[in-house]
C-alpha cells in the first residue's frame, strides 16, 4: 500500500490536467480506512458507535450520536460506517476544490496526500466536521447573507460533531476585515499578541464549548518542541499567504475572482493567528490549523497559473517545488516527527 501512496503523489505531481487523481485518492483513502483497524482511537470509537445515545453521548456530540445512530440503523460495523465518512469528507474536499480552482487539481491532491491525509483518516470525526466548514467556505465566499447564514449552519452542525470546529466561527470576521484590511490586521495581531499572557481566562473561555475529555488535555504535559512547531507553522503560513497574495494582485494571467479568492484566504490564514494564545493550553487546538494547508494548497495552485519562480528572502525557487516542500514538511514533521503513530499504524 505505501507504493501505491508514493505512487498517487508522483501521478498527481506530474499529471498536469484531469481529475484521475482525486478518484483514485478517494477510492485509496477510503480502502485504507476500511483495512486500518489499529489506528488511534479506533477502538475507543467503535465501542462508542454500538453505545452511544442520545443521553450518554460519551464526550463526543449530538451531531456524531446521530451519525452513529444513522450507520447502526443500516446495519453498518462501524468499520464501514467510519469508511463512509472518510469516502463523504474526501467527495466535499473535492466539490470544494472544484468550485474554488479548475486547474492543477491533480497537483492539489498530490499535497493533501502528504499532508494531512492520513491524520484525517485517524480523526475521522474531527476531520468530517472539518469538511462540511470546508464546503462551507463556497458560501461564505459568496458575500452574501443568504449565504452566510447556510455557513453558520453548516458550522453548527459540524460544532455538533466536534466542538473544536467552533474555531471556525471566527472567519465571519472576514466581510467585516476586507472593508478595512489594514487597519483590521493589524488590531487581530495585537489582540492575538495581547491575549497570550492570559492563559486562564483563555482556558475559561475555551472551556464554554469544550467537553470534560477536552478539558482534560489542558492538564496534560506537552513538547515544549511540538508547541514551537506550530506556532511556526501558524505564523509562516500567514506570512506566506500574504505573499502569495501579493504576487497574484500583480499578475495579469489571473482572474479577478481568483485574485478576490486568494485575499479570502489570506484573510483566514490572519484569523488563525487567534490559536497562538491557545497553544500554550494544549497542543490539541493546533488541529483546527489543518484547514490551511488544503487552502494554501488552493493559493498556490492559482499561482502556478503565472509559471514564475517565487522569490523568498532572495531565494528563488519552483513554485511547485516550493509546494511539494510544505507537502513534504507536513509529512515528515507533523506526521513522521509529532505523530509517528499514524503512518505506522496504517501502513503496518
Amino acid at each position: 500500500m505505501i507504493y501505491f501512496f508514493i505512487g498517487l503523489i508522483l501521478l498527481g505531481l506530474f499529471l498536469p490536467k484531469g481529475n484521475i487523481v482525486a478518484l483514485l485518492t478517494i477510492i485509496f483513502l477510503g480502502w485504507l480506512s476500511l483495512i486500518s483497524i489499529n489506528i488511534a482511537d479506533f477502538s475507543s470509537y467503535q465501542g462508542i458507535y454500538y453505545a452511544i445515545s442520545k443521553d450518554q453521548l460519551y464526550q463526543t456530540g449530538y451531531g456524531w450520536y446521530l451519525l452513529n445512530s444513522i450507520g447502526r440503523n443500516l446495519g453498518l460495523t462501524y468499520i464501514q460506517f467510519k469508511t463512509i465518512l472518510v469516502v463523504v469528507d474526501l467527495i466535499l474536499l473535492f466539490i470544494t476544490i472544484k468550485y474554488f480552482v479548475g486547474r492543477n487539481l491533480n497537483y492539489i491532491w498530490a499535497l493533501y496526500l502528504l499532508y494531512p491525509s492520513l491524520i484525517n483518516v485517524t480523526q475521522i470525526r474531527f476531520a468530517f466536521a472539518m469538511s462540511l466548514v470546508l464546503f462551507g467556505l463556497i458560501f461564505l465566499f459568496k458575500k452574501k447573507l443568504w449565504s452566510t447564514i447556510v455557513y453558520i449552519f453548516l458550522v453548527l452542525i459540524a460544532i455538533s460533531i466536534h466542538t473544536g470546529t467552533a474555531y471556525y466561527l471566527l472567519f465571519l470576521l472576514i466581510p467585516i476585515i476586507e472593508k478595512k484590511e489594514r487597519l483590521f490586521s493589524w488590531i487581530l495581531i495585537i489582540v492575538t499578541i495581547c491575549l497570550i499572557p492570559f492563559k486562564n481566562l483563555l482556558q475559561q473561555i475555551v472551556s464554554i464549548f469544550a467537553n470534560n475529555r477536552q478539558i482534560s488535555y489542558f492538564d496534560n504535559s506537552q513538547s515544549l518542541g511540538s508547541t514551537l512547531i506550530m506556532i511556526g507553522v501558524i505564523i509562516a503560513f500567514w506570512l506566506l499567504s500574504n505573499h502569495l497574495d501579493m504576487l497574484i494582485e500583480h499578475a495579469p494571467q489571473i482572474t479577478k475572482r481568483e485574485k478576490s479568492l486568494s485575499k479570502f484566504i489570506r484573510n483566514i490564514n490572519l484569523c488563525m493567528l487567534f490559536i497562538l494564545p491557545l497553544l500554550p493550553l494544549s497542543i490539541e487546538l493546533a488541529r483546527v490549523q489543518r484547514i490551511s494547508w488544503v487552502l494554501f494548497y488552493i493559493q498556490l495552485s492559482i499561482f502556478l497559473v503565472t509559471k514564475e519562480d517565487l522569490i523568498l528572502g532572495g531565494i528563488k525557487l519552483n513554485s511547485k517545488a516550493f509546494g511539494l516542500i510544505i507537502g513534504l514538511f507536513g509529512f515528515f514533521v507533523l506526521i513522521m516527527y509529532m505523530a509517528p503513530l499514524t503512518f505506522t499504524s496504517i501502513f503496518s
